[in-house]
């Protein structure tokens, strides 16, 4: 057993010797008395004791009838048109604004545009990705998802095709 538990059972036995040698009298001192005579008042529910022990015994059955009493005294109900016992519904919770998504959004265009290219056939973009390179004029489609619409000085226009949003990409000066 640990300690604390043994302090918590020697404090308890100590409390209950305590109440133990009290003197009874003072319990019943502190019992309203009947003034004609020196015994507790009577309750118009049990005759009056002859002793101490009875009237010991009377508190404790005046304390069962009163407890039935009450036990047995219809109850009120807690709003009207409903049992006491009834269990009751929670307001409903307050409206939760909820945010509007965020519009679709193109991902970043993976590859990097590393230099123009001016041949017979007009501006084209040299496009380095991370496992392939290409030479682009507009109209070209990389890997199903970006058209490049149209190349300038240092900007590439590209059209993610998934979603139909345009994005602009910049020439990366060294």
């Amino acid at each position: 057993m640990s300690r604390r538990l043994l302090a918590w059972l020697a404090a308890a036995l100590l409390a209950t010797l305590w109440v133990a040698s009290q003197d009874q009298d003072q319990d019943l001192a502190a019992a309203p008395r009947d003034r004609k005579a020196d015994r507790p008042a009577a309750s118009p529910a049990m005759p009056p004791a002859r002793t101490d022990d009875a009237w010991a015994a009377r508190s404790i059955g005046l304390g069962v009838l009163g407890w039935q009493e009450r036990a047995s005294a219809p109850v009120m109900p807690a709003v009207a048109g409903q049992a006491g016992w009834q269990s009751q519904q929670a307001p409903a919770p307050p409206p939760v604004e909820v945010a509007p998504p965020p519009p679709p959004a193109a991902p970043p265009f993976q590859h990097a545009w590393v230099g123009r290219l001016i041949d017979d056939s007009g501006v084209r973009a040299v496009v380095a990705g991370p496992r392939t390179t290409w030479v682009l004029s507009p109209g070209d489609v990389i890997e199903g998802q970006w058209r490049v619409d149209q190349i300038k000085d240092k900007q590439m226009h590209l059209t993610y095709l998934p979603l139909q949003l345009g994005q602009v990409v910049s020439l990366k000066s060294p």
